[in-house]
């Protein structure tokens, strides 16, 4: 089954046979027609699973879904659990223009697919809710309000962006960047990432003062190794 869009939606690819001709000169050729099955355009541009220490069963999935209608475009977060509950998010979230067309039999099934398969294999953000140690990329780092303090994993880091309430869970800016000129075991970044895979920390109010002081820059640097050396 193969599936295509362009800015008229999404659309199922139906490939069937057509006699061309008559008689003697009739030949069968292959034709391939378009069945829209929506009027909007929908594709995942990110997944996010979100963990809260408690154990892999308690994992939580969402996709971060951008859609848009010829009027309109919406970004959205939507557990991944609803993801084939069409007829529910497409009109709380894309709105009154959006619609599902039943032109084939289980035609939401079809449209689901199409979005999913058309989406590809998106970025996956990890985002840890708690605090201690943790495993990320195959190493160990403690995890704090600020981010994850361990080895620097090659990849990708960035920054929590700041709180903003979407759903039920904060929003999160997706890690972007090189970390090749990082250095050192420690660092003051939210998120830490393996080629499509990013890890970040976003606690709930009640853990966010588990945090620990940003590092030492400037004189406030050059001071602190001098008083060490005065120790020493």
């Amino acid at each position: 089954m193969d599936y295509g869009a362009n800015e008229s939606g999404v659309y199922l690819i139906k490939r069937e046979n057509k006699i061309v001709g008559n008689g003697a000169d009739a030949t069968t050729v292959l034709v391939e027609r378009r069945i829209f099955l929506t009027n909007f355009l929908a594709v995942i541009k990110e997944q996010r699973i979100i963990d809260d220490g408690d154990g892999d069963d308690m994992l939580l999935r969402e996709y971060i879904i951008e859609a848009a209608t010829s009027s309109a475009g919406n970004r959205f977060t939507l557990p991944a659990d609803q993801f084939y509950d069409m007829r529910r998010w497409v009109d709380k979230y894309v709105g009154a223009p959006a619609t599902l067309l039943p032109n084939v039999h289980n035609h939401i099934d079809h449209a689901s697919a199409a979005i999913k398969l058309l989406s590809g294999t998106p970025p996956t953000l990890h985002i840890r809710t708690h605090t201690g140690w943790a495993e990320a990329a195959g190493v160990m780092g403690f995890l704090h309000q600020a981010g994850m303090i361990g080895p620097t994993i090659p990849g990708q880091a960035g920054a929590v962006a700041p709180a903003a309430q979407h759903g039920e869970w904060p929003i999160t800016t997706q890690c972007s960047g090189d970390t090749s000129g990082s250095s050192g075991p420690f660092g003051p970044f939210s998120g830490l990432g393996h080629g499509r895979n990013s890890y970040q920390t976003d606690l709930p109010t009640q853990l966010r003062k588990f945090d620990l002081p940003d590092p030492l820059v400037g004189d406030d640097l050059k001071a602190g190794f001098e008083a060490v050396y005065e120790l020493v």
